[in-house]
């Protein structure tokens, strides 16, 4: 098993996950408002739309009160 990428590997976190998803996430916010989701890798918007920060109306992504709760948050950090 590839020790680099499991979970239980010291210094691994959800919390460091999601720090790291919540640093990408204003730039995300930013190509659905420039209508180029197309940009943002899959994998991100399948962890953002888990998280509640942004949801599918549609068939176009959408900021969540989670969403701007959590940028704001991240704005004052």
């Amino acid at each position: 098993m590839d020790r680099s990428i499991h979970p239980s590997r010291k210094g691994f976190s959800h919390v460091n996950r999601e720090e790291a998803l919540l640093d990408d996430f204003e730039k995300c916010v930013q190509k659905i408002e420039q209508d180029q989701q197309i940009l943002i890798p899959s994998g991100f918007v399948c962890d953002y739309l888990a998280l509640g920060w942004l949801e599918l109306r549609d068939g176009l992504y959408h900021l969540t009160s989670a969403g701007a709760s959590a940028m704001r948050r991240r704005k004052l950090s």
